[in-house]
């Protein structure tokens, strides 16, 4: 007992506090270094926002997608939800008691085809004979052939940066993930900027921004650091570059789909362009006359 009258904390306590303070030093520097990183990126073009969460995320979907493969089926993780942001779905993070589900907007119309091997999806494999099959056998040149989405692919979109959570196909879409093979359409898209102005990632924890509590400490710091690297593509008007896919129902890839900017494009200036040998006019030939006029577009933020 000290002098207050209150125990002393043991050796083994104070040892834990220790290491636990040296570990979120290193999460709120390593925080620090990123967000550095996004404002540089930002300031050159917010566009190339997309390419750091992509970079961001490579880990942390590394870790989902082999956390079966180092462990045993009952060691590997739970697939990802919002939970895995704010501490539980219920968590209330608004002054009058809103969870994020209820914040978020769900853009019912929306549908974006994501590729797989590009854009940063969280398949987590739960079962060892499914995974081992779907390993072994899908792929190009396989026995079930390159890999193709079906019913069983069930994927939420975050926005605006564009983490990917499945719910359904976590083997296969693990396979074409490693393979970097095909492409899927989200089932759903929820818009998370309406939460930026009731919590924040402080480098450690998510905090509730109108009393200051402590949410939750993510598991993993890449989700917190995403979080905050959306906070900064609304500032500057952009969102994950998700392809978006045609109005009807088809799983399939379509060449006619495009990848959206933002703002209204504009010609910025414009190139003459002549063609200087006999090989260069035949590829003039195939997309316009010898002498054209090419405009460059490029959106304005």
């Amino acid at each position: 007992m000290n002098t207050n009258g209150r125990r002393r904390s043991s050796w083994l306590e104070r040892v834990f506090r220790h290491r636990l303070a040296e570990h979120e030093a290193v999460r709120r520097e390593r925080f620090g270094h990123v967000m550095r990183r996004a404002r540089a990126v930002a300031a050159a073009d917010p566009l190339g926002l997309s390419t750091l969460v992509r970079l961001i995320a490579a880990p942390l979907q590394a870790r989902a997608t082999t956390s079966l493969v180092f462990q045993p089926a009952h060691g590997a993780r739970s697939a990802y939800d919002l939970s895995d942001f704010f501490g539980s779905l219920l968590a209330r993070l608004t002054a009058d008691g809103m969870t994020a589900d209820q914040v978020g907007v769900h853009l019912k119309e929306a549908r974006y085809r994501l590729r797989l091997g590009r854009d940063p999806i969280l398949a987590v494999p739960w079962s060892e004979s499914s995974l081992t099959n779907a390993i072994a056998n899908i792929g190009y040149s396989r026995r079930m052939g390159e890999w193709r989405a079906d019913f069983n692919h069930k994927v939420e979109l975050l926005l605006p940066f564009g983490l990917a959570l499945v719910h359904g196909g976590n083997h296969s879409l693990a396979a074409g993930i490693t393979n970097a093979e095909g492409t899927v359409v989200v089932e759903t898209v929820i818009d998370l900027a309406p939460l930026y102005a009731h919590v924040r990632y402080d480098g450690v924890s998510m905090i509730r921004t109108h009393d200051g509590f402590n949410l939750w400490t993510p598991v993993d710091e890449e989700l917190g650091i995403l979080f905050e690297i959306g906070r900064l593509m609304l500032e500057h008007g952009v969102r994950y570059d998700a392809q978006v896919a045609a109005d009807h129902g088809s799983n399939i890839d379509e060449s006619s789909e495009s990848f959206p900017v933002h703002g209204e494009l504009k010609p910025l200036f414009t190139i003459k362009t002549q063609a200087p040998c006999p090989s260069c006019l035949v590829s003039e030939k195939k997309s316009g006359p010898p002498d054209s006029t090419i405009k460059i577009l490029f959106p304005l933020i």
